[in-house]
């Protein structure tokens, strides 16, 4: 029996124009301090696609990533 436990924690990275890529780094650099601080064990990220159901209109999908922590 698995008895860890497992939070799922949507990550969407923003940066101005002007920024370096760092500015993602140190993003994903405090979720995991605060994360790992309440006792959380970091997993790694995953990409995670998703379809809009069917409508009128074409059917378009979005992207979402997210960080997985277990403890």
């Amino acid at each position: 029996m698995n008895d860890k436990e497992y939070i799922v924690v949507p990550f969407r990275p923003t940066i101005k124009r002007s920024a370096k890529y760092g500015e993602i780094a140190l993003q994903v650099h405090e979720i995991l301090n605060h994360y790992v601080a309440m006792g959380w064990s970091y997993i790694g990220i995953e990409k995670i696609d998703a379809q809009f159901e069917k409508s009128m209109q074409s059917e378009a999908g979005v992207s979402v990533q997210v960080m997985i922590f277990s403890k």
